[in-house]
């Protein structure tokens, strides 16, 4: 697997924590050992006029922090920074790779690596011979990222001494491979669309980037290498979608990683006196990323309380308070569930925060993340640990997939909070919600004599349910339920569904619901009903816990349907700057762009591509998530869009061929949301699922007090078409949703 880093900013403290497994839940051991690499190219020897006040003072305060905060030992703590007389000291290549390199051999079980890159980033064109999808070394866009060492100088219009991105992952994926979890953070940048960043003299700040001209590229050379992405998309093989959509979900891996970004590709990172306001004199410069990482540190609850995500939250509030809307605009990708330098992880607890814009105070988070209308929210103060009480509660007047207009409200005997009392960022964890006639109703079917006893099973095993999961199901008698569970013998089940069983089963069935039509032994075509599940009646305790998990997983897929509008409806949002095309392909060496997909069906085999660019002015947050027909959800990792016209306006266009195995609805749900006015980036990941019938590892978490599995899982709960259709107040801070659906049909179902 390629680590690829985009230097753009992407300020990175690369914290490396061995620990054997990302998924354990011990408390981090006060006298584990502990080593860092901090990185500081502030003196560039051959590059005149580049050189760069910040990065000598991002380490030299970030050595402080780990040694006083943190119980680093000194001597363990490694700086490479400016140009000292200790030759083996200077932040050149070779010694950058060298201390990597040599952080691998004390990488082991229990290890704590703290690794800091300041300085200037660009990116270069690869070399004439390397193919842009190289295996070895994917760059689809036909550059290398890059870190630029104190070294580095121009020789023959070839800028040497550069440490390329895949150079840096391979270092730390071996890191990793070792049981480290990595925390990257790099305060450097490399430019976009190789064009300059602005530097501001009135407030000192200047851009850590080398463009073009600082690098000796060319023109000519930058437009071939874009030319050269651009051939290697069109030349992409398309992806079988078993092999896109198919990965595990939640599966264990040896280590994490989490990774700080400072900007986008096309952003510029700053140099800069803080705090706000602070002299212009050599010792008050830093990188906004490091200097904001590091005053939040010191300002939050011990590290070991906070996890990434909020810590990212909290200094994604810092810039807001700071610099307003003016970019750069951090991101965080990873573990951010992990807690700061330690073992535990808490999934869903930092999703949901109270924000103040200009329409006024709001939740960042709705239906998707499981609010509905009248649902009550506890409010606890920013930063808080598991262990504060709330300092009051909130009532969800209005919600929308991904945000939510509150208002104060007196709960459990608790006064409501006056929302002169309120703060930015005060955390919010769901009470209770109004689920009404979302629930999935389900009923026991009725059985012969001889299956009652496991009928009975059936039942009590329904009744047997969690709270957190009983309140998504409404156990029925009405044998007109969409959901039922039937007890079958191994007779029944070889009848009707072509089955073969041992014993007598309880089979998960939807009603009405048959698979195309299959031989049967004496050769003719019989289509019989759809299993999604089967249970074992003699083991109780995982009859009940797979059921659980089922229902889980029902309930969220069937309202990310509603929320997206419905099956068959082509939501697209009239105020939505995104273009969206789905289109048919006559074949995998397709490359004419295809036709327009018109029909609601497709059939096993058939080549599907999907397009999404921004046509506005205002860049755009994009998450792409695949609604699979057997209640697999797939989350592909969210991406920025630049403004029309820019660099990185379109996402790679995505090639599919259609499963042979698939049978049914699916779809491909956009969720979109302006990144200038949601600095934040969105994170959507949790609702990733298998499909049913799919057992998914799960990821062992620290309990806590009030953490259902239900907000733990953060299930999506539905919403209504007329949310998205008239009734919602167009805003900046409301998402456009986007469905472009089909129907997999077979010939004999057609």
């Amino acid at each position: 697997m390629n680590t690829k880093f985009h230097f753009c900013g992407l300020a990175s403290i690369v914290i490396a924590l061995a620990i054997g497994s990302r998924l354990g839940v011990a408390q981090q051991s006060v006298n584990s050992p502990k080593f860092a690499l901090l990185i500081g190219c502030s003196d560039y020897q051959h590059l005149p006029g580049k050189n760069l006040r910040g990065p000598k003072n991002d380490v030299r305060e970030l050595a402080q922090v780990l040694v006083t905060r943190f119980a680093f030992a000194p001597a363990d703590v490694r700086q490479l920074l400016a140009w000292p007389d200790d030759v083996a000291l200077r932040p050149t290549r070779e010694n950058i790779l060298r201390e990597l390199d040599q952080l691998a051999t004390k990488a082991a079980e229990g290890t704590q690596i703290v690794i800091c890159f300041s300085g200037h980033g660009t990116r270069v064109p690869i070399p004439a011979a390397q193919h842009p999808l190289d295996p070895k070394n994917p760059e689809p866009d036909g550059f290398d990222e890059a870190f630029v060492a104190a070294d580095a100088r121009l020789v023959n219009g070839e800028m040497q001494n550069l440490i390329l991105d895949d150079e840096l992952g391979q270092r730390l994926q071996k890191l990793r491979a070792q049981g480290a979890n990595v925390w990257a953070l790099f305060d450097c940048c490399h430019s976009g669309t190789m064009s300059r960043g602005v530097d501001d003299e009135a407030s000192g700040e200047v851009s850590r980037e080398l463009v073009a001209a600082d690098l000796g590229v060319t023109a000519e050379s930058i437009k071939q290498a874009e030319e050269k992405g651009v051939a290697a998309a069109d030349g992409m093989p398309a992806a079988d979608a078993l092999n896109i959509f198919d990965a595990p979900v939640g599966e264990a891996t040896k280590g994490s990683l989490v990774t700080f970004y400072a900007a986008q590709p096309f952003e510029t990172a700053p140099d800069l006196p803080c705090p706000p306001n602070a002299p212009k004199t050599d010792k008050h410069y830093f990188g906004l990323l490091t200097y904001s990482t590091l005053q939040t540190l010191l300002r939050e609850r011990p590290a070991g309380q906070t996890t990434y995500r909020e810590l990212g939250q909290a200094i994604v509030g810092r810039y807001r308070a700071e610099r307003g809307t003016r970019g750069p605009t951090p991101n965080f990708a990873g573990d951010l569930d992990r807690e700061v330098l330690g073992l535990r992880t808490w999934p869903g607890r930092s999703q949901m925060l109270l924000l103040k814009s200009a329409a006024g105070w709001g939740i960042n988070a709705g239906e998707l993340q499981g609010l509905s209308t009248g649902s009550i929210l506890a409010l606890f103060p920013p930063g808080s640990g598991a262990e504060q009480l709330p300092s009051g509660y909130l009532r969800v007047t209005n919600v929308t997939p991904a945000t939510a207009e509150i208002e104060p409200c007196e709960h459990n005997m608790v006064a409501a909070l006056p929302e002169a009392k309120w703060q930015e960022a005060m955390r919010c964890e769901i009470v209770s919600r109004q689920l009404g006639d979302l629930r999935i109703k389900l009923c026991v079917a009725p059985a012969v004599a001889e299956l009652q006893p496991i009928t009975t099973i059936a039942r009590n095993a329904l009744s047997a349910l969690s709270t957190s999961s009983a309140e998504l199901v409404q156990a029925t008698d009405d044998p007109a339920a969409p959901w039922q569970l039937l007890a079958v013998s191994p007779a029944s089940a070889l009848r009707d569904y072509q089955l073969t069983i041992a014993q007598p089963m309880v089979l998960l069935i939807r009603q009405g619901e048959i698979l195309p039509g299959r031989a049967t032994p004496g050769g003719e075509t019989k289509s019989v009903g759809r299993v999604w599940q089967q249970y074992d009646p003699r083991d109780v305790a995982a009859f009940q816990e797979a059921l659980a998990a089922d229902i889980h997983k029902i309930f969220t897929w069937q309202n990310l349907w509603r929320i997206a509008g419905g099956h068959g409806t082509e939501l697209a949002d009239e105020n939505s700057n995104l273009k969206v095309e789905l289109a048919s392909l006559a074949g995998a060496d397709d490359k004419s762009g295809g036709k327009l997909l018109s029909q609601a069906s497709v059939r096993p085999g058939d080549y599907l591509e999907l397009r999404v660019s921004n046509e506005g002015a205002n860049r755009e947050w994009v998450t792409m998530v695949f609604l699979d027909a057997d209640f697999r959800v797939v989350v592909l990792p969210t991406q920025q869009l630049n403004r029309a016209g820019g660099f990185d306006a379109a996402l790679q266009p995505i090639v599919f061929q259609i499963s042979p195995k698939a049978s049914g609805p699916q779809s491909w749900l956009i969720i979109a949301s302006s990144a200038d006015a949601n600095r934040l980036e969105p994170d959507f990941q949790f609702l990733a699922q298998s499909g049913l019938g799919r057992a998914a590892r799960k990821p062992i978490v620290a309990e806590r007090a009030g953490n259902s599995p239900f907000e733990a899982l953060a299930l999506a709960v539905a919403g209504k078409k007329g949310l998205f259709r008239g009734t919602v107040t167009p805003s900046d801070q409301n998402p456009s949703l986007i469905l472009r659906s089909w129907t997999v049909t077979h010939p004999s179902t057609k």
